[in-house]
């Protein structure tokens, strides 16, 4: 059985994987410029997540703690090679622990609209988000941990 590990990207190796699967499966489709120098990635609020299956790093993504309360899922993504794999969901488990574990109860986003059903699946529901996203065409879920 393949060993399954939830890290915060702190090494090199994990940060390259990171900004590759954050540019191709969330910029470059949106024909967005991605730039690896934004403040999010020194922010403390801003927590930056990888997902590896054995020695792969299969997901990423990057959570913001808002207040006291309430977390925002600014983005995930899996890499094209391991989508449709159970990786999304288990990489969901995952950042709902740590919500949970920081001591936040509820986690919001803007989801793209051709992932609604994935996160409605999950238990997300429509909930007001109140912060731009950069792309058009997401909904704004959230969920009770």
């Amino acid at each position: 059985m393949v060993e399954i590990r939830f890290v915060k990207a702190t090494h090199d190796h994990e940060w390259v994987h990171y900004h590759r699967i954050n540019e191709k499966q969330i910029f470059e489709p949106r024909n967005l410029v991605y730039n690896r120098e934004r403040p999010c990635f020194t922010d403390p609020s801003h927590h930056h997540f990888v997902l590896y299956s054995g020695s792969d790093i299969v997901a990423m993504a990057h959570v913001q703690c808002l207040n006291e309360n309430e977390v925002a899922l600014k983005c995930l993504a899996i890499d094209m090679n391991f989508q449709h794999k159970g990786f999304g969901k288990i990489m969901m488990a995952f950042i709902e622990k740590w919500c949970l574990d920081q001591g936040r109860n509820v986690l919001k986003m803007h989801a793209a609209l051709s992932a609604e059903h994935f996160y409605r699946q999950l238990g997300y529901v429509e909930m007001f988000f109140g912060e731009q996203s950069i792309a058009q065409d997401v909904i704004d879920l959230g969920k009770y941990l």
